[in-house]
């Protein structure tokens, strides 16, 4: 299985400090790395929405004006996404005014910029990939939305080599579904180390975590969804599967 490319965007005021950090991304983080360098407001706000990014490493300053609306928009977009933000040293007061406001900000002064940036960058790096474990990505036409794998409850064939997604989307409060070019196999390997994905037929695989019930006949689950009062989902049983579901659901009622 190939790796996946980790994308890192980088700003800066000057080509000089952006070549220097891309140097030391492509010497310090494991391959593939797609680098995208970028002096100017629009374009890196571009390549955000867009979701093509992972690891994000901003100058205070860029060509055109500060990075502080790159910094929110992240923030917003990428809640869980780590920051690195190079400065100037004498900007002090800047950098403490970007820690007491945001989370995930790791501020590296531009005198002692590769000394300070090994670090940061790796724990970037392996935050990104513990994120990725726990998130499946839905390409779209214009972008990729990311969604929790916990708040996937039902995954079925759609045909073409293509799986349905019944997703509940926890802050709009509803339902929706989103389609991905993978089969069941490929899904389990990688997603469900912790045993939470069961497969109830042939075509069928739930999150267990979200059953109330079990059919005492053996016909079907019940989901429910637990912010929804009484929302309650059934989905059928395989008989080849009854036995292996029962034993993993014991204590149900």
């Amino acid at each position: 299985m190939k790796n996946k490319i980790t994308k890192v965007l980088i700003t800066a005021q000057n080509t000089k400090v952006m070549s220097k950090l891309e140097q030391f991304v492509y010497r310090t983080l494991p391959k593939p790395i797609q680098v995208s360098k970028v002096m100017r407001i629009k374009p890196a706000k571009d390549i955000i929405t867009q979701r093509k990014t992972d690891i994000f490493i901003f100058g205070t300053k860029m060509a055109d004006g500060d990075s502080e609306s790159l910094i929110a928009l992240v923030n917003e977009l990428y809640p869980e996404h780590p920051i690195i933000v190079h400065f100037e040293d004498e900007d002090i007061e800047h950098q403490w005014r970007l820690y007491d406001e945001y989370d995930n900000i790791k501020c590296v002064t531009r005198s002692k910029l590769l000394a300070e940036f090994k670090k940061p960058l790796l724990h970037a790096y392996d935050k990104i990939n513990k994120i990725a474990r726990h998130r499946v990505d839905f390409p779209g036409v214009k972008s990729i939305s990311y969604e929790k794998v916990d708040d996937i409850y039902h995954i079925t064939p759609a045909g073409g080599g293509r799986l349905l997604f019944m997703i509940y989307d926890w802050k709009a409060k509803k339902f929706r579904v989103e389609s991905r070019k993978t089969n069941m196999e490929a899904f389990m390997n990688k997603y469900n180390t912790n045993g939470d994905f069961i497969r109830i037929h042939k075509s069928s695989i739930v999150n267990k975590n979200m059953i109330k019930r079990l059919d005492r006949n053996g016909r079907y689950v019940v989901l429910l969804i637990k912010d929804k009062k009484g929302e309650e989902i059934q989905i059928n049983i395989g008989e080849a599967y009854y036995t292996g579901v029962s034993a993993q659901l014991e204590g149900l009622d």
